[in-house]
């Protein structure tokens, strides 16, 4: 059932090695600047959802969708909110057909880089919900992902702790 199994409004948050298990809606990842290292997020649609900030490293994204599912929805109404979700190596895997994400906002921002992908994302990569115009919608593909692919230059910003202003506040 739709439930909120976390939700994440604090600014400058660490989850490491955090279990996130839930289906739709899992993980509310809602406003400011966090850094997920090495956890693990379970869900079917929309499971990693908001309008944070976040860097998602070394994390398993696993779907528990029977049909079709959606791993982000991310929600970012114009193009001056720096905001966006970042997956760097992570691994994508479980059941169902899956996109990599759904536009909540007209601007949604979606990166995924250098994933390790199972054989179960739709080929269009994403879904653009019918109520949304949408404007942007950025996305990478590294190794096996899927969605256009930016150039090494415009993929550096979203490849580290940089996208989160992490310099400034995370000590790893």
């Amino acid at each position: 059932m739709q439930a909120v199994a976390l939700r994440l409004t604090g600014d400058r948050a660490v989850l490491y090695r955090v279990r996130i298990l839930g289906s739709q809606d899992t993980l509310l990842d809602d406003a400011g600047s966090h850094y997920f290292y090495q956890c693990y997020i379970q869900g079917s649609v929309d499971f990693i959802c908001g309008n944070s900030r976040s860097l998602y490293k070394n994390c398993t994204l696993h779907s528990v969708a029977k049909g079709y599912g959606a791993i982000a929805a991310q929600h970012r109404n114009s193009a001056n909110q720096d905001t966006g979700f970042s997956f760097v190596n992570c691994k994508i895997s479980g059941s169902g057909r899956v996109f990599l994400g759904r536009a909540w906002g007209e601007y949604s921002r979606v990166i995924y880089s250098k994933c390790d992908i199972d054989g179960i994302i739709d080929p269009k990569g994403m879904q653009y919900l019918e109520n949304i115009s949408v404007r942007a919608m950025e996305q990478i593909e590294q190794v096996e992902c899927n969605g256009p692919r930016l150039n090494d230059s415009e993929a550096e910003p979203f490849l580290d702790v940089k996208f989160i202003g992490g310099q400034q506040w995370l000590r790893l």
